[in-house]
């Protein structure tokens, strides 16, 4: 009816109806995602970042760690070896072995004072085996430390009579007490031992 009136004119976006819309009624129309999904999204974000921080804790374990510092040391990268294994024994108790090995990784690196603290550590822990006393007492003759390289030496060969590195080792030590002919006798035996053979 009304004579003023206009018929509606209608326009059409060739983007659509919803192209004229405001940036705002956008967002809130088009944007929107239902709570649903939102929390299908969350917990799949949560499930992949606890299986990688489950993976990455599994890589961190100490004996996952030391078994790796002991690839590494018997491929000859000790610096690789010293950072697994210090890692791996940091905050865990460790045995033995490992301290051993740590003591093997330290000497190898010439770090002495360290490798001592290590074979020691490994002496208290499993009462000491042969080969942690011929580490220490390399260790020692390394320092200077003549008379405990003497007792390490003489440890390892009163576990195994015929060690010959040891036998050597503490012929050497002898020889820098200025033991001259107890040296002698010990490296006698080491060349009778190697005759022997």
């Amino acid at each position: 009816g009304d004579a003023d009136s206009k018929p509606e004119e209608s326009f059409h976006s060739p983007l659509g109806a919803d192209a004229l819309s405001s940036p705002q009624e956008k967002t809130s129309e088009r944007g929107r995602i239902p709570a649903g999904k939102w929390l299908l999204v969350g917990a799949s974000f949560l499930a992949v970042g606890v299986l990688l921080f489950g993976v990455w804790s599994y890589l961190q374990r100490p004996a996952r760690l030391i078994a790796s510092g002991e690839r590494l040391f018997r491929q000859g990268d000790y610096a690789g070896a010293l950072e697994y294994l210090q890692r791996g024994l940091s905050g865990n108790d460790g045995n033995g072995g490992e301290y051993f090995l740590l003591g093997e990784t330290l000497r190898a690196l010439g770090r002495f004072d360290e490798a001592v603290a290590a074979y020691r550590r490994s002496e208290s822990i499993d009462s000491g085996d042969a080969l942690v006393y011929l580490g220490l007492g390399d260790a020692y003759l390394h320092l200077g430390a003549c008379e405990e390289a003497v007792d390490a030496f003489g440890k390892a060969l009163a576990r195994v009579a015929l060690l010959p590195d040891a036998q050597k080792g503490l012929g050497a030590a002898l020889l820098c007490l200025g033991r001259d002919d107890e040296a002698k006798s010990v490296l006698e035996k080491v060349l009778g031992t190697y005759q022997a053979d």
